[in-house]
């Protein structure tokens, strides 16, 4: 799959309104986020797919 293709898919799935999908195909179980700053209740600093999938939903 290249850059392009993910691209591709990536954006299909955020203007279909499926942000939730990005996260289930291209992020690996360890993913960590980093935030500019932190959010209301969620922190500066995500780890781990259970903590991305809760910051998504």
């Amino acid at each position: 799959m290249t850059t392009m293709d993910i691209e591709t898919e990536v954006v299909a799935l955020y203007r279909q309104g499926k942000n939730q999908g990005t996260v289930d195909r291209f992020h690996a179980e360890d993913v960590e986020t980093v935030e500019a700053c932190a959010m209301p209740g969620i922190g500066q600093v995500q780890m781990g797919m259970q903590a991305i999938t809760g910051k998504n939903q």
